[in-house]
């Protein structure tokens, strides 16, 4: 490991200290510094003292928080498969793409806006006239007519 120069390190220090200024005093931080922290909170962040406030002296939790939170039932699944925001984000973009590269006439039908399509195309009324159009690729089967 290169040894560092007393007098840099301590040129390369006084530089760090200047970037890091206190927002109000706009003196540099230092370990010494007051905290920035908000402490009078700190009482309403306390989960035992939201616990407490919330449970009866048997030990039983109120009634009415009971019901305020039936009220908004939480959800729950497995939810590890779910797509992140960027993958959602980017799948948005490639079905802008492929909606701007069907021909005008076939935009227009949905008033321009890819969500219109979607909604088309995901109803099963309007199968055959998708295929039509094509927005979906046709059946791989046929079905015979006697």
């Amino acid at each position: 490991m290169p040894k560092i120069d007393p007098i840099e390190h301590k040129r390369r220090k006084d530089a760090t200290a200047l970037r890091c200024l206190h927002p109000t005093t706009g003196k540099p931080l230092t370990d010494e510094s007051k905290s920035l922290a908000v402490q009078d909170k700190k009482d309403t962040c306390d989960i035992n003292r939201i616990v407490k406030k919330v449970t009866r002296p048997d030990g039983q939790i109120d009634a009415s928080t009971v019901q305020s939170l039936a009220k908004a039932p939480g959800r729950y699944g497995d939810f590890t498969n779910a797509a992140d925001f960027q993958e959602v984000s980017n799948r948005v973009i490639r079905m802008n793409d492929a909606f701007m590269a069907l021909p005008p006439q076939t935009r227009l039908k949905f008033d321009n806006n890819p969500a219109n399509m979607v909604e088309f195309v995901s109803n099963p009324e309007n199968y055959d006239e998708a295929v039509t159009l094509g927005l979906l690729p046709p059946p791989k089967w046929e079905v015979k007519k006697s």
